[in-house]
């Protein structure tokens, strides 16, 4: 039968299988240190009151062969787990956060020994406050967020990134990352023109930072993604919200490249390609994309705007529904499903 094993004042176990263990906040000098055995798998809670008085850091060795299940439960307060650098993984380390009615923080940046497999999640659970998650210092780890706003920050070792519901703001890490889409996650909305200016703007999308093209990330949309069909020009629904660049002029029409990349004019016969260059000129291209077929469900073009690269798909077999996904500070110049073309964006 499994059993629960209490540590405070900074004791160093080494756990038998089936073993749940329950660290508890002390006084004493030094951090709670859980050691699995061989081919075991353990329940650990508290990690975030198992450290030295005042911290938040308790460490969890695994073997090669052996699991720990890690667990931020039952929190009225921002649950906290920063692992340190004595927390090592050859085996699977799995990170949850549970049951957290406000923020939660975790952090395996201080992991420099992963040659094992890692993951964080996020139950569909929080309901206030922001989720950080940053992955571990070496190796790979896969990491979901929750139903909210989240931080991620990719592990160096790359892995599966899937934010969820919630505009979040993420980060890839320097290996390949994977980044995980379904329908409903990563959903604009734009804003009802201003009555003056004509302006909108745009909320509720994921954003990237340091999305590496050609290949190497992945955006990994909802359904089978695919290269919308290339059009030299097709008379569109206008926007009501206006181009910033052009007064109060207003997207009418748009062409589509062999590589998906969709560009926009003004005028209703596509004639030149209007450049976007502010927040209200992104808002506007967004709107003119909601309100216009592209095609089936899973048709994907990308327009750079504002120094940014945004990649839209359509869910559906007709305008609405759909993921954007902002990639900030880079400069897409076309989609593809496979290949490692020099400044494409991969995507499935």
């Amino acid at each position: 039968m499994p059993t629960t094993t209490t540590l405070e004042n900074a004791l160093k176990v080494t756990d038998t299988d089936g073993v749940t263990v329950a660290l508890t906040t002390h006084t004493a000098t030094g951090n709670d240190v859980v050691t699995l055995g061989t081919a075991t798998t353990a329940t650990i809670t508290g990690v975030a009151t198992g450290g030295t008085a005042g911290t938040t850091n308790a460490s969890v060795v695994v073997p090669s062969g052996s699991t720990a299940n890690v667990v931020l439960a039952n929190a009225t307060t921002t649950a906290t787990w920063a692992a340190l650098a004595e927390t090592t993984n050859a085996g699977t380390l799995n990170v949850t956060v549970l049951d957290t009615t406000t923020a939660a923080t975790v952090d395996l940046s201080a992991i420099v020994t992963n040659t094992g497999t890692a993951s964080i999640n996020v139950s569909n659970v929080v309901t206030t406050g922001l989720t950080t998650l940053t992955g571990t210092g070496a190796g790979v780890t896969n990491i979901t967020g929750g139903g909210f706003v989240d931080t991620i920050v990719a592990a160096v070792g790359g892995g599966s990134i899937t934010g969820g519901a919630g505009a979040d703001g993420i980060t890839a890490g320097a290996g390949t990352d994977i980044f995980v889409f379904v329908a409903g996650d990563s959903t604009a909305t734009v804003s009802a023109a201003d009555g003056t200016t004509h302006l909108s703007t745009y909320t509720g999308d994921d954003t990237i930072a340091s999305f590496a093209l050609a290949g190497v990330d992945k955006l990994d949309l909802a359904g089978t993604a695919a290269i919308a069909t290339a059009t030299t020009g097709t008379d569109g629904t206008d926007t009501t919200a206006a181009l910033t660049s052009a007064g109060t002029d207003y997207i009418a029409s748009h062409a589509i490249s062999a590589g998906g990349i969709i560009t926009f004019d003004d005028a209703g016969t596509f004639a030149t390609a209007v450049t976007l260059t502010t927040a209200n000129d992104t808002a506007a291209a967004i709107q003119y994309l909601i309100a216009n077929d592209l095609g089936s469900a899973g048709a994907t073009v990308a327009f750079v705007s504002n120094s940014n690269t945004y990649v839209y798909e359509q869910t559906g077999d007709t305008a609405g529904a759909h993921v954007l996904v902002e990639l900030t500070g880079v400069t897409g110049t076309s989609l593809m499903t496979s290949g490692t073309t020099a400044s494409g964006v991969l995507i499935a």
